[in-house]
């Protein structure tokens, strides 16, 4: 009786086979939001967060790309250097 009880733990602890093979698995992870220092818990697909991750390196690299020509050349508070 107690094997059998055990075999039966043993069975339902193991994942299942379509699990294991999910070619984009739910990622989770904590976020803060902007202006707080609580965080929220938040899930993603796999190719969702590679997705955002491509599209944030692109909107960085644009920022920096971008120049900002009336502040060349000034001190702080906008006074000539």
């Amino acid at each position: 009786m107690l094997g059998a009880i055990l075999a039966a733990a043993v069975v339902t602890a193991a994942p299942s086979p379509a699990a294991a093979k999910d070619p984009d698995p739910v990622i989770c992870r904590s976020e803060a939001e902007s202006g707080t220092r609580l965080t929220h818990r938040v899930c993603y697909r796999k190719s969702e967060l590679a997705q955002r991750s491509k599209e944030d390196r692109q909107a960085l690299s644009g920022l920096q790309g971008m120049r900002q020509p009336e502040t060349m050349g000034m001190g702080p508070m906008g006074a000539p250097r």
